[in-house]
Formats: C-alpha cells, structure tokens, sequence
C-alpha cells in the first residue's frame, strides 16, 4: 500500500472517530461513557453529567460501582455485570441506580464489551437511560387502580349492606306501627318506649337509603324527578316531624310562611332538608336552629342557622364531601348528609354552601332554580 493511500485511510478514520465523539457529546438523554476492563470510567459525556450529576474531572478514573446503590455495591453486582458483558457480549437490566448525592433513580442499563482485532478485551461501553419518570408514572397509574378497585368494592358493599337492611327495617317497622296501636290503651310509658324505637328504625331506614343513594352517585344512576312542589310547605314538613318526634332538647324556629313553588323532586328535598336539620340539632349548640325559606328572583333559597363552633376555611373546603366532612360537622358518623345535601342541590342545577353567621355559629344556605332543571344523572 502506497504511503499517501495509508495516510487517507488514517485521516478518514480519524474524521469517522471525531464525528463519532462529536455524537456522543451531542446526546444528553443518555449517558454514554467508556469503562476500562477493570470497570474503571475513561470517557464521560454530557448526558452522563446531566444524568449522574458528576462532572468528567470528579468521575474519570473512579470505579462504576459508585452509580450503584450501596447494598448492590458489597453484594459485587457492578462486577458480576462486567462479568456477564464479557462473557456474552452484552449485558442489560433495569434497576435502582445512584446520582451524584445519593439519589436514586431507575435506570435503563446496556453494557457492550468492547475486544481488539485479537479478541483481547480492552474495555467496556455502557449507555445509561433514566426511567425514573416513566416507573413513577406507572406507579401512579398502578395505584389509581387500586383506589378504583377499592371504592368499586366499597361501593358495591354499601349497596349490597343498604338493601339487605330495608328488608328487615321494613317488617319491623310495620310491627312497631301495630303494636304503638295496641298500647294506646296500655299507658304513656310504653307508648313512649315504642315512639322512640320506630324514631330508631326512621333513622335506620334513613341510613340505608343514604347508603344507596351514595352508590347510585358512585355509578351514575342518581335521577331526579321534578314535580310541582312548595318548598316551605316541605320544610315545614320535615320540622313537624323532628318536633313529633321530640327527641331533641333543641327548639326549631321556622320562617317559612310564604309559599315559594316550584318544580323539584319531593323525596329528594325532604331528605336535603332533613339533613341540614340533623346536623344542625346534632352539632350546632344549645341555642334554637333557625330554619327559613324564601324565594329570591328566579331561585328559591332555604337556610339553617345554628349556633354551633366555627368551622375552618380548610374544613369548610371539604365540607361537603363523600365520606370526608368534618369530624364535628358531618350528619352521622360517615359524612354522608352534607355529602348527598350538595348532590341533590347539584342534581337540580343549584348549589349548597356554607359560612359564618353573624354573631357565631355556622348558616348552611342551599339555592335551586325556580325553573325545573333537566332530569339528569350524577357523574360518577
């Protein structure tokens, strides 16, 4: 071979490795080093630097087990690798690696052996993708699923828990209507003890239909019905019935004189009101709940006032929902009355909120629409 053809071939090739370098120092994502066969690094380019968090000069001539947790490290994992790459040419493997401070993050790992003409092992090439992102990611897909999967389960539970409860709050029910009957003639005591076991059984029944109104909701089969109704004829309603039932110690002051007509689904807002109700007679102190419906332009407006502690503008914020409220203002022990109060006004294009009312205590305040809203499912 003539001296000026060996010189070209040594200049294309000198160009071939410079474009080669020139590649390598231009990736960031990946970090692509070289390591000697003793698994010492002899290159480092900018991804690495970006990836590990070590500059070329503190790095260079170190041994790669310091990218490796340090449990990995003792247990000889770097060199079994190194191992495994020069006995089959390639070894890969996901796995915790460390940066520069001793954070970990999730690698993607390739490391090539790297042998002469001879077949004499000179080194190894290693390229390293951070998965961190991606693995954290799936983790949080992995653990959405298993939220949904747990509220599926619980919300089939309540269901399956709700019906198999009516059946037999129903047939006591009746037998309690029967014997309040038989006992007229028996005497105020027993008369009493009866009254006060069907107010049991009321809020029983109660809480069962909760409970499967709070999966319906879950589900997407939570409908409204609206019809022609007079809201301060149902309020007055639902606090004749707290007042028969006389088992709060609490008066009821109501203001609610002047019809406001028009078109919502009965059933829905006496259990609406019967909550505000309950939770106000429950946590709302000594002095009367004050109860008052009017109309305002196009929206009817009922509100209940007590006089019970202030809650916070946190607690306020959540106030109203499932399975959450607030440990001294949610109607019952699970959270489920303020929860079904926003839902019903929702479902009938109106709202519910809650605040401060002048001179202490707390004032829940529910706004529907005159008009009928349109008979709608709740989102799931």
């Amino acid at each position: 071979m003539a001296h000026g053809e060996r010189g070209s071939i040594q200049v294309r090739a000198w160009h071939s490795e410079e474009r080669a370098r020139l590649i390598i120092e231009s990736i960031r994502d990946y970090a692509i080093f070289m390591l000697d066969p003793e698994g010492r690094v002899e290159s480092w380019n900018p991804g690495a630097e970006r990836i590990k968090g070590w500059t070329a000069p503190e790095i260079l001539g170190r041994h790669f087990r310091a990218f490796y947790p340090e449990v990995d490290a003792r247990a000889g994992v770097p060199e079994r690798a190194l191992q495994e790459a020069a006995r089959l040419g390639q070894y890969q493997e996901e796995g915790w690696r460390v940066r520069k401070g001793g954070a970990r993050f999730w690698a993607d790992v390739t490391i090539t052996a790297l042998r002469g003409p001879d077949g004499r092992l000179e080194g190894f090439a290693k390229v390293t993708r951070d998965l961190t992102e991606r693995v954290e990611l799936e983790s949080q897909r992995l653990q959405l699923g298993r939220e949904r999967e747990v509220n599926r389960a619980r919300d089939q539970f309540l269901s399956l828990a709700a019906h198999e409860l009516k059946t037999p709050l129903t047939a006591l029910r009746l037998q309690i209507d029967a014997a309040l009957r038989d006992a007229a003639a028996a005497g105020p005591v027993l008369s009493e003890r009866l009254r006060r076991a069907d107010h049991g059984v009321q809020r029983l029944a109660s809480l069962a239909d909760d409970l499967l109104d709070v999966t319906r909701l879950a589900t997407g089969r939570f409908m409204v019905v609206p019809r022609p109704m007079d809201l301060a004829a149902a309020a007055r309603e639902v606090v004749r019935r707290e007042r028969a039932a006389a088992l709060s110690s609490r008066e009821v002051l109501l203001a609610a004189d002047t019809p406001v007509p028009g078109r919502w689904d009965p059933a829905r807002l006496d259990r609406l009101i019967a909550h505000l109700l309950s939770n106000a007679l429950r946590y709302g102190g000594a002095q009367p709940v004050q109860v008052a419906v009017w109309a305002q332009g196009g929206t009817a407006c009922l509100s209940v006032r007590d006089h019970g502690p202030t809650i916070l503008p946190a607690a306020r914020r959540r106030i109203f929902q499932r399975f959450d409220g607030v440990p001294d203002r949610s109607d019952g022990g699970f959270g489920l009355g303020l929860y079904l109060v926003a839902e019903i006004a929702a479902a009938h294009g109106g709202q519910a909120a809650v605040e401060d009312a002048p001179g202490g205590g707390t004032v829940f305040t529910v706004r529907l629409p005159l008009e009928p809203a349109p008979p709608r499912a709740a989102d799931p």
